[in-house]
């Protein structure tokens, strides 16, 4: 039996439609599904998925609820779409689904026990104002974002995907677009462990630019895993492809591919007192703009693969069966032990105090790279 009922221009159609929505050990059966049109205009239809949202007032664990939206535009302005627990949402296609803000909030509020797939979330806003696209903020909090385009653009801080203060949230098959600002973030992370399976970041147009940043750990010490990530920065002054700022618990970067350029200061891996494994990935840092020929290096530029700094020590770093093309390949100071295996380096090893362990190490030419002795001092 089915049960129709209209909110203004909005058609939910309540359907006992079981379901199971599973993800990273979360099963949710889903009782009620509820379909929001978008007849009207992008104003009136974001208002018809807010009152959508805000007559569910019964999901639970077990009367889980999820919202499939009609393929539209719905414009939201200022105002946030805050989801809800146990209420799913999902396009009808990250194509023809868009779900539109232009504040300082970002365009949508994420929580736990939910998935949200199949659309397209775009923030921009005018001078002055920051531009955030999801918001993920609560301990514990472990949404899934599947299937999904977060396009951000605007003149100040633009943010693609934030979590905070212990949350989880897993992301598998996400598109990131960040353009314009004085400062851009693809994702970034804040005492948070997100999960990453088929992530894509393109930053571009931004004074100084981080694909990818990780500041602090949760609590918990869950291991952090990037998986099948691709990063591509281009920044005018400072480019980070990823970034770790004291992020405890060994991270791990596996099969992720980073290209950084365009900076005055390029890192594909900048790592601040923080242990890293990275395996079978390609880091790039040069000068060459995405997508153009190479342009040869800006003159006092840094283009750095892996580059570690800290202010403490017992840091390890293990690069292990990766390529890095950048003109300085690794930095390691005192305080880390970097040990590279099965690894071709375009670029020079810096000797700045911190332990080499080198096996089956080559250069452009397949010629041998050994550690330390091949390094060679440089200046900061």
């Amino acid at each position: 039996m089915s049960t129709l009922r209209r909110i203004g221009l909005m058609l939910l159609v309540a359907m006992s439609v079981p379901g199971t929505l599973s993800w990273a050990g979360t099963s949710l059966v889903v009782n009620r599904v509820l379909m929001v049109g978008a007849a009207g205009t992008p104003t009136e239809n974001c208002q018809s998925l807010l009152d959508a949202l805000a007559a569910i007032d019964d999901a639970s664990s077990s009367n889980a609820y999820l919202l499939k939206l009609e393929p539209g535009h719905y414009y939201c302005g200022g105002t946030s779409v805050v989801m809800k627990e146990f209420v799913s949402m999902e396009g009808s296609g990250r194509e023809v689904t868009l779900i539109e803000g232009d504040g300082a909030a970002p365009t949508l509020l994420a929580n736990d026990h939910h998935e949200l797939s199949r659309l397209t979330v775009q923030n921009s806003v005018g001078f002055g104002t920051n531009s955030t696209g999801i918001l993920v903020s609560g301990e514990g909090d472990a949404p899934r974002l599947s299937e999904l385009d977060v396009v951000i653009s605007g003149s100040a801080d633009n943010l693609g995907i934030v979590a905070l203060s212990g949350a989880s949230p897993i992301l598998q098959d996400v598109n990131v677009t960040v353009s314009g600002g004085s400062s851009a973030i693809g994702i970034g992370t804040l005492t948070a462990a997100p999960a990453f399976d088929g992530v894509r970041v393109t930053l571009s147009g931004a004074a100084t630019g981080s694909g990818i940043q990780f500041t602090a750990d949760d609590s918990d010490g869950e291991p952090l895993e990037l998986r099948n990530v691709t990063v591509a920065v281009s920044a005018t002054n400072d480019a980070r492809g990823l970034e770790f700022l004291s992020f405890t618990g060994a991270p791990r970067v596996v099969n992720v591919d980073v290209r950084v350029t365009d900076g005055l200061d390029n890192y594909a891996v900048y790592n601040s007192d923080s242990s890293v494994e990275i395996r079978h990935s390609y880091l790039e840092a040069s000068s060459q703009a995405l997508g153009s020929p190479s342009g040869g290096l800006r003159p006092g530029a840094a283009y750095y693969g892996v580059y570690n700094t800290t202010g403490s020590s017992g840091f390890d770093v293990l690069i292990e069966n990766s390529e890095i093309e950048a003109d300085l390949s690794i930095r390691n100071p005192t305080g880390y032990t970097t040990s590279v295996a099965s690894t071709r380096l375009s670029g020079n090893l810096i000797d700045d105090g911190g332990a080499y362990v080198c096996i089956y190490v080559w250069d452009d030419l397949l010629a041998s790279v050994t550690c330390p002795s091949g390094a060679v001092p440089v200046d900061e």
